[in-house]
């Protein structure tokens, strides 16, 4: 039982914590330099938007339905934020 627990919240937790996580730095300013930083950030968010896709897709419950909108919106207000840094940067 305590292992399905432990799937069960790794498959969760990048649509819960990393679509908002990835957003919240999206605003810190060290960003907008480094591309190492931007990379993980686009790493975060894009598995935030593959898992919160899968949650949605699978219809589980309201609260998984929930978990995944919230990752698969976050994720993709994340990536626009970045495209916005890297398309300011380059001119």
């Amino acid at each position: 039982m305590e292992s399905l627990a432990f799937t069960v919240s790794l498959i969760v937790l990048p649509a819960m914590f990393g679509g908002p996580l990835a957003l919240v730095l999206t605003f810190l300013p060290f960003i907008k330099r480094n591309r190492i930083a931007q990379f993980l950030l686009i790493y975060l968010a894009v598995l935030s938007m593959i898992v919160g896709g899968y949650l949605l897709i699978l219809n589980l419950s309201r609260g998984g339905t929930l978990i995944g909108i919230t990752g698969l919106f976050t994720g993709v207000l994340s990536l626009m934020k970045i495209r916005r840094i890297r398309k300011a940067l380059n001119c």
